[in-house]
């Protein structure tokens, strides 16, 4: 396994971009698709989106404290409870 200069895993084959400031994950390329990622204003991720199709792929929810509530790909919803 390989790790950029803050400590982020690399993936073998994928190119990811990251925020220079919060050091959060953007963008990652993985085979044709490149997926971007959207975060709430505590930093929680809330979506991922495939920019080759604009087609949102995954989706979170979190609660009062900030733990995932749950999550969701476009055809199914996944409790954390």
């Amino acid at each position: 396994m390989d790790f950029d200069r803050t400590g982020n895993v690399k993936v073998p084959g994928g190119a990811e971009t990251y925020d220079v400031v919060s050091d959060r994950l953007l963008t990652r390329t993985a085979g044709s698709h490149r997926w971007r990622y959207v975060y709430d204003r505590q930093g929680d991720a809330i979506t991922a989106v495939d920019s080759t199709t604009s087609a949102l792929y995954w989706g979170y929810q979190y609660d009062a404290l900030g733990r995932v509530r749950c999550t969701g790909d476009i055809n199914t919803t996944h409790s954390a409870e």
